[in-house]
């Protein structure tokens, strides 16, 4: 009996390895951490992974701040030589930002932030997860 779980479990788990391999989709995903000073901002996708058309909210963690980390922030999304400038409101949790935006071309974006946060000068730029085509879904 116990021969035969183990087998399952193991022919579970490369099935699951090889679907994954296979997949056109990326599976792995993170948000970027850099750090200014003594401010760590992390970045990212809510919903990941993002798909070009498809409404999106670029979160911004803000550790070591003061309550109000943004208001002395600009952010811009970049893609290639196009930005647009971001309003990033707070979310529910402690030190979340987010701004809605809609990335209209699959590829590569980055976040660019200028400013400070709690007296720490903000200047860089942090990319984000590559943006899919949706059609990858079907």
């Amino acid at each position: 009996m116990k021969k035969t779980k183990v087998t399952v479990l193991v022919l579970v788990a490369m099935l699951t390895f090889a679907f994954a391999a296979n997949s056109n989709l990326p599976y792995a995903f993170a948000h970027e951490t850099k750090q200014f000073g003594n401010i760590n901002i992390e970045v990212g996708w809510a919903d990941e992974p993002s798909l070009a058309g498809q409404l999106n909210t670029v979160t911004v963690g803000i550790s070591n701040a003061s309550d109000d980390a943004v208001a002395q922030l600009q952010a811009t999304i970049k893609k290639g030589g196009q930005t647009k400038a971001l309003d990033l409101l707070p979310q529910e949790q402690e030190g979340l930002y987010g701004a809605q935006v809609i990335p209209a071309q699959i590829g590569q974006y980055e976040l660019v932030l200028k400013g400070s946060v709690s007296g720490q000068s903000i200047n860089g730029s942090i990319p984000l997860d590559d943006v899919a085509d949706p059609k990858l879904l079907t």
